[in-house]
């Protein structure tokens, strides 16, 4: 059998679907991720001694110059794994998922499009928590509907000048990466990160200068997205869309909904707490939706939008009951 080209979107999903049964938290049978890394690394030196005797067959042609980056890229990735195999570092894992995106990103030149990886992290799914509690928090007590959008947009254009000055300078780029390294995902070095989507959702919010809306679409991001990731990776077992388990979404909507709520329920007693619960879940459920849509679109911008979509619609159904 021929081996895989150096474009093969197949071997490449392949080398996804295995980092992410790498992550720790998944590790659950360690003699078959073995095998599975062992297999992976035959596949890509096959892959690669193929395409150097193509480049042999084809000397007095120009090779492409994306087809060098490529080549590059995918020799990292099979010394990386390895070097897992026989040393069994942990710390690797992330080395690994940082040489994956810089595979992705040089397959997108040869218009292959790969997922992301989001290995576990806690102390991101710390900050999230925290971030989000702080914002709910800042739109309740500090903010009015009018500077709600105006600080937001504040913020999302902070986020966009300095997505554009780490895309016009690798130097910016890396001292950025350096700074955010705790919390970022490796492939946010390569793609517009997480940061800048969310400021971006914060902004289309403020806009509606809906301060229920609001703060219950961040409350849902906040505890929902970390809970998700968290359960989904280590009880996940059935599949749902862009790799979400039903388990994981479960997991979205009963915390997202619970953080929701206690918002309703502090700031908003004008709601029953039968009434903050319908407002509360329809946010979280239309939330799980915009995860579990969140491809090529990111969570952090999805998933608060559909989320005040749920809210928005569920008081405006509950209008009546409420006399308003």
């Amino acid at each position: 059998m021929d081996a895989p080209s150096l474009d093969s979107r197949e071997t490449a999903l392949d080398l996804c679907r295995l980092l992410r049964d790498l992550d720790g938290s998944r590790q659950q049978h360690g003699e078959a991720l073995a095998r599975r890394r062992a297999d992976m690394e035959r596949r890509i030196r096959d892959m690669l001694e193929s395409a150097a005797r193509g480049d042999e067959a084809t000397a007095d042609q120009d090779p492409a110059p994306s087809e060098g980056v490529i080549v590059r890229r995918w020799g990292e990735v099979a010394e990386l794994l390895r070097r897992v195999d026989v040393e069994g570092q942990a710390d690797l894992r992330a080395e690994l998922a940082r040489a994956y995106e810089g595979l992705s990103a040089a397959l997108r030149a040869a218009s292959v499009r790969l997922p992301g990886l989001r290995p576990g992290n806690l102390r991101r799914n710390a900050f999230h928590v925290g971030m989000g509690v702080g914002v709910v928090v800042l739109i309740e007590e500090a903010l009015t509907p009018t500077t709600m959008g105006i600080v937001a947009g504040a913020f999302a254009a902070l986020a966009w000048t300095l997505e554009l000055s780490r895309r016009m300078s690798a130097r910016v780029n890396r001292a950025l990466m350096r700074i955010f390294s705790p919390v970022s995902h490796p492939h946010e070095e390569h793609r517009i990160n997480s940061s800048t989507w969310y400021t971006t959702a914060l902004c289309l919010l403020g806009l509606l200068g809906e301060p229920l809306v609001a703060a219950v679409a961040v409350g849902v991001l906040a505890a929902g997205d970390p809970a998700a990731a968290l359960v989904g990776r280590r009880f996940g077992r059935t599949r749902l869309l862009n790799g979400r388990s039903l388990e994981g979404s479960a997991a979205f909507v009963v915390a997202g909904g619970a953080l929701a709520w206690a918002t309703l329920r502090v700031w908003h007693p004008e709601l029953d707490p039968a009434q903050g619960l319908v407002v509360a879940g329809a946010a979280a459920l239309l939330g799980a939706v915009g995860e579990l849509a969140s491809g090529r679109i990111d969570a952090n911008f999805s998933i608060p939008l559909a989320a005040a979509l749920g809210a928005a619609g569920a008081r405006a159904w509950l209008t009546p009951v409420l006399g308003a």
